[in-house]
């Protein structure tokens, strides 16, 4: 077995009894699992979340409408009031 995998099964083991004998006594062995891989996620895995969540926010960005500085100063001059320096 490769030293790498030997590390992170060691470490997984150590992740594990600390669960075991800590509070995660009413997580399903599913969910200290995902605790696991969200503590620890594989290569690539941060790269591909960041893209993700980049192109989402690219789609909704021209969605968003005005600025809420900008709407606060539409509001202001309808009411007839001036801004607050």
């Amino acid at each position: 077995m490769q030293p790498a995998i030997q590390a992170d099964l060691r470490q997984f083991r150590e992740f594990l009894s600390q669960q075991v004998d800590g509070d995660a006594e009413d997580l399903t062995p599913e969910e200290v699992l995902d605790q696991w891989r969200a503590s620890h996620p594989l290569p690539g895995e941060l790269e591909a979340s960041a893209a993700e969540i980049q192109q989402t926010l690219d789609e909704i960005r021209p969605e968003t409408g005005i600025l809420a500085r900008d709407a606060s100063a539409e509001m202001r001059q309808s009411l007839g009031s001036r801004a607050k320096s």
